[in-house]
């Protein structure tokens, strides 16, 4: 999928719900990556030199501090389980 300039949350979103948000796992840190993020089954908001956008950090399920610790998540889910454990 490519995103086009213009409303890039929307689109994201939306590729998201194409490939069945229900099994989807998003990974972002943009404002744009909020929509995105919220509307997959798992959304990890990964802190980046830059920053992460506030919305983003609110619609995540998850917050780690770099792309590497989301990527390590996925290959050891049992680490998923006990952090959204309640």
């Amino acid at each position: 999928m490519r995103i086009l300039p213009g409303d890039e949350g929307e689109q994201k979103a939306a590729y998201v719900r194409d490939l069945g948000a229900e099994r989807v796992v998003a990974i972002g840190h943009g404002a744009n990556d909020a929509d995105m993020l919220n509307c997959a089954a798992l959304g990890i908001c990964v802190l980046s030199p830059e920053g992460a956008a506030r919305e983003t950090l609110s619609a995540a399920d998850l917050i780690v501090p770099d792309i590497f610790a989301a990527l390590e998540l996925l290959d050891k889910p049992l680490r998923i389980v006990a952090t959204l454990r309640k």
